[in-house]
């Protein structure tokens, strides 16, 4: 179940995001090689090849016989990112708040270049997710949303990665990642390894 985020104030927001400044230019250039993927562009039109661009096929009569093209590869940066972080009990006290902050840095390092899509979620409260930055918002008016979860409930990761799994499938970008922030041990283990290996 999806429940409604915290609301903490702006200013509690604005303090989050001052703290995590450094952190964000830290993780810039290591998430600028994680979201690199590849699109496929219509090369050229030729003389010869093996496959006929119906769209060109106009072009033979007046005798032009270019029709043929090919799809080459080329690297750019067309991802949807999914950050879920772990709000269960034990992450309480110094934990989440190294987790709200990682979270926070991750969530603005990735928003900045151009082509990656964000959301960012928590669980562990009733197994319920919280959504604290949703594809397509922005993420500095969300940073009180970060500030204001509180640790507490269980660690149901597996119920969580299903979720992530349907908002990431939906989503139109070549490629998808799924970043969890976790002190590692799940409610059921078997069941998160299970989800895990339907991922892969």
């Amino acid at each position: 179940l999806v429940e409604p985020p915290p609301e903490g104030t702006p200013a509690q927001g604005q303090a989050l995001i001052t703290e995590v400044k450094n952190q964000i230019r830290a993780l810039l250039t290591r998430l600028e090689a994680l979201v690199q993927a590849f699109r496929q562009e219509r090369s050229r039109l030729s003389l010869c090849g093996k496959q006929i661009d119906t769209r060109e096929l106009h072009r033979l009569a007046v005798s032009d016989l270019q029709v043929f093209s090919t799809l080459r590869r080329r690297q750019t940066v067309n991802t949807a990112v999914q950050i879920v972080l772990d709000a269960s009990s034990s992450m309480k006290d110094s934990r989440i708040e190294v987790a709200r902050r990682s979270a926070l840095a991750a969530a603005l390092a990735l928003q900045s270049i151009p082509g990656t899509a964000v959301n960012c979620a928590a669980f562990g409260k009733k197994h319920h997710v919280t959504v604290l930055t949703c594809f397509g918002e922005r993420v500095e008016p969300t940073a009180s949303r970060y500030a204001a979860i509180e640790a507490e409930g269980s660690t149901p990761l597996a119920e969580a990665l299903w979720w992530c799994a349907t908002a990431l499938l939906f989503r139109q970008e070549e490629r998808k990642v799924l970043l969890v922030i976790t002190d590692g041990e799940p409610k059921d283990r078997n069941a998160a390894r299970d989800v895990i290996q339907r991922y892969l």
